[in-house]
């Protein structure tokens, strides 16, 4: 349990029941094997580290165009399905 002072004042103490502390030392790990299932879904077009997913390709036709939507769909549905959400600004 931690307890929090700041400028002479305790606050209370908040215990979380679920999900892992941030800055834990497990929380990449359990993050790693939360999305293991997402390299295989997008391939080998995709490059997964930490908390970061790039999809990477070149644009050369019509065909690469559709490739990349297809893998933007199936990496916004594994993100509904896990109830994860996407970063559109980065």
């Amino acid at each position: 349990m931690l307890h929090v002072f700041y400028k002479g004042v305790r606050f209370r103490t908040f215990v979380a029941t679920t999900g892992v502390p941030q800055g834990a030392i497990l929380g990449t790990l359990l993050f790693t094997i939360f999305i293991n299932d997402l390299a295989s879904l997008l391939g080998p077009d995709s490059l997964l580290f930490a908390d970061d997913v790039k999809l990477v390709g070149s644009i050369e036709s019509y065909g690469d165009v559709d490739k990349l939507q297809g893998q933007l769909n199936k990496l916004s549905e594994w993100c509904i399905a896990n109830k994860l959400s996407l970063n559109i600004g980065k």
